[in-house]
């Protein structure tokens, strides 16, 4: 069975990717001053992702999908917004450039809790790391005039993306191209909505 790379993320709305796009536009304008050479993310290509499995036997898929539908059937949909850039692992060293969530915060952090909880008797380990809800805007190969970047990136601190609805959760395939990632939508569920 082929292998296949494989993430449990929400989507983002059309609007929160055009706001990340100009965003990103901003953020290019200060940083062509600098030396720092980021790699910045596709807007398109943007999810919240809330479990990382790695490389899984596509024969997993099912039983994957099938350990999730509880949480999914529990959890109502919420409103989730993203504001506040910053950098891992730390602000001297940003290897990193992330916009956090922070409407919807504590419903995603439940939601990576049971994610993970469920997937953990099935071989997937917990991270060693918290978990720390946010898009990727950028990756930075080279610390070089990572000062700088660090200036721009502060400059737009409270920047905000806006707020949606996450209605549905999805586990999402991805496959590495040269002209870089193409995500593919293997299983989704739905949300219901709360009750009244």
């Amino acid at each position: 069975m082929p292998l296949l790379r494989l993430f449990i993320a929400a989507d983002i709305s059309p609007d929160q990717r055009a706001a990340c796009a100009e965003l990103i536009e901003n953020l290019k304008k200060g940083v062509q001053f600098t030396k720092a050479y980021p790699k910045w993310v596709e807007p398109d290509n943007m999810h919240l992702t809330l479990k990382f499995l790695g490389n899984v036997d596509a024969e997993r898929v099912s039983e994957i999908a099938h350990v999730l539908d509880p949480i999914a059937v529990k959890n109502h949909r919420f409103t989730m917004g993203f504001r506040g850039l910053g950098a891992f692992p730390t602000e001297r060293q940003p290897r990193i450039v992330w916009i956090g969530v922070q409407a919807g915060r504590r419903n995603v952090m439940s939601l990576a809790g049971e994610i993970e909880q469920a997937l953990t008797p099935l071989g997937f380990p917990p991270e060693d790391r918290p978990f720390h809800p946010h898009l990727t805007l950028a990756r930075v190969k080279s610390m070089r005039d990572a000062h700088a970047l660090m200036d721009i990136i502060r400059s737009h601190h409270d920047a905000d993306l806006g707020e949606t609805e996450v209605d549905h959760l999805a586990l999402y395939q991805s496959t590495l191209m040269p002209e870089g990632p193409v995500y593919k939508a293997l299983h989704t569920w739905p949300l219901p909505e709360p009750e009244t």
